[in-house]
């Protein structure tokens, strides 16, 4: 009986002890937090920026590449521009993209429909690669749904 009673003014004791621990612990992280708010109130934004720059964890950039008819696009280029005006407020356009998909396949569509019909399939960016010759850049990417990579010219991605 006597230790029963030992044992649960022990145990009181822990409890207040960790009460009172868990209070000193949030006054003390409440006063950081209020000294970091007023350290950024009042710092240089500048050599702020300049240092979480330089610390900041190295996250891949997430990017868009468009699918076309089921076939992933890797560039395109304008084959036909033609522009007319009929009438004071009217314009007839007939503008042509040659699409190159993954396969190494090439296809000419109207630019209006490649606009409107085109999927975009989020990436992950892995790596930049560089033409030494031509300087172009290209990035290899990995598709977030089904883990392909691809390389594709930074011009045609988002």
């Amino acid at each position: 009986m006597i230790e029963e009673t030992k044992k649960s003014k022990e145990r009181e004791l822990d409890v207040k002890d960790l009460v009172r621990l868990i209070q000193d612990q949030s006054a003390q992280l409440e006063q950081l937090q209020r000294d970091r708010d007023m350290l950024f109130s009042i710092a240089d934004k500048k050599r702020l920026s300049t240092y979480m720059n330089q610390h900041r964890e190295h996250t891949p950039n997430e990017v868009r590449i468009r699918e076309f008819e089921g076939k992933i696009v890797v560039g395109w280029k304008g084959t036909v521009d033609k522009v007319e005006r009929v009438g004071p407020l009217r314009w007839l356009e007939d503008q042509r993209t040659m699409l190159m998909f993954e396969d190494k396949t090439t296809k000419e569509v109207l630019q209006v429909d490649f606009e409107l019909q085109h999927v975009k399939i989020k990436c992950k960016r892995i790596g930049i690669v560089t033409d030494e010759r031509t300087g172009e850049v290209a990035f290899k990417l990995v598709r977030l749904d089904n883990g392909q990579s691809y390389t594709i010219g930074s011009a045609y991605v988002n």
